[in-house]
């Protein structure tokens, strides 16, 4: 059996789960369809099997059925027809014609090779983009990593255009940039890969702890760094308790490279 489990790709893992458990039949009747950790780690690591964070990284069977996966706790998990992705808007804007940023002259930074999500966040902080993008300025990074959700109730829609009601029980995310200034408090979701869409729980279950904690509004960045450009998007949750009323903001676009036209 551990040999099968390790042999098995998530896809497949998946696959033999849904019929199992009769997963599309519960999701069919009931709506939705409670799964442990437990069950999933049967036949594969449940720390492989549910994190996607774009739609083109869901396993096929998944994506198939219209089937995604919501962790409720540190130990289980809800599969269901949620709609969960939100949709990142074209890139339409030249490089010309974005705003050009200068980093000061620092040994350890090599706008060149900025290779993971953290060197992007510190580029993001040093060169005064994030400053400039929330038009408020000491921005101070207060706090990241992984942490519990505490226990909140929200709203998501489904496929089938009838909202479902999840409860969460400390369940477990990952922040990767966590500012305050004196206005506000900044929570960043921030990719070193294109996509065309992201999870929204990446934004939403960070929201819905830090909203319990402080008293300042908070404020939703979506950062993500590619070929020296970065874009950031702002979002806000129309309805806290509603996953599905996230709505773009703002938008806007920086590079690092020279875009100054010379003879």
């Amino acid at each position: 059996m551990a040999e099968r489990k390790e042999g098995l790709s998530a896809n497949e893992a998946w696959k033999t789960i849904i019929e199992k458990y009769h997963v599309l039949e519960e999701v069919e009747k009931n709506g939705c369809f409670p799964i442990k950790a437990s069950q999933i780690k049967e036949f594969r690591e449940p720390r492989l099997m549910a994190k996607w964070d774009s739609t083109d990284s869901l396993p096929e069977v998944l994506r198939k059925n219209r089937i995604n996966i919501l962790p409720d706790s540190r130990s289980s998990y809800v599969l269901g027809d949620f709609i969960l992705y939100q949709k990142i808007p074209e890139l339409d804007e030249p490089v010309t014609r974005m705003k050009q940023v200068e980093l000061p002259d620092y040994e350890t930074i090599d706008i060149n090779n900025i290779s993971s999500e953290a060197n992007a966040i510190n580029v993001l902080i040093i060169s005064g983009i994030l400053d400039d993008f929330l038009e408020t300025s000491g921005n101070v990074s207060t706090f990241n990593g992984r942490m519990g959700t505490g226990c909140f109730d929200f709203e998501v829609d489904t496929y089938r255009k009838i909202k479902r009601k999840i409860s969460v029980n400390n369940a477990q995310c990952e922040i990767d940039g966590g500012f305050e200034n004196e206005a506000s408090v900044v929570i960043m979701e921030a990719k070193n890969v294109v996509h065309e869409d992201f999870h929204v729980r990446q934004l939403y279950y960070p929201y819905r702890l830090w909203r319990s904690r402080v008293k300042k509004p908070i404020r939703l960045v979506f950062s993500v760094y590619s070929n020296m450009i970065y874009r950031l998007f702002e979002y806000r949750f129309a309805t806290p308790e509603d996953y599905s009323s996230i709505e773009l903001v703002q938008a806007k676009n920086y590079s690092l490279q020279d875009t100054k036209i010379s003879r």
